[in-house]
């Protein structure tokens, strides 16, 4: 993936479980070409009307059920995403979207 089209990144923690995190960075990298960008860092390209929460959403259920493991209390996943100009009148903000 090349980084200058990178328009959403992916943050995530998950505590004491290294199965079900390596599941999420896998499927990150498989289903979305997310390009790793630092610890707990993944960039992903989000291109006009795709919904990256649906499909983070259903990345997230999947690894849970493939893994035979949940997420625990204080791990998260987040999208950081830039608004769109037609949605905020030109004036262009990050929003933060918790998935998990």
């Amino acid at each position: 993936m090349n980084k200058d089209k990178l328009s959403g990144i992916v943050v995530y923690t998950i505590h004491d479980n290294d199965a079900l995190r390596n599941a999420l960075c896998k499927a990150l990298e498989d289903n979305l070409k997310a390009e790793f960008l630092d610890e707990s860092t993944y960039g992903i390209a989000i291109q006009g009307e795709i919904d990256a929460v649906d499909i983070l959403n259903s990345i997230c259920n999947t690894v849970q059920k493939n893994s035979n493991s949940t997420f625990g209390e204080k791990d998260f996943v987040s999208l950081y995403r830039p608004t769109y100009y037609e949605n905020t009148d030109k004036n262009r903000y990050i929003r933060q979207t918790r998935i998990i």
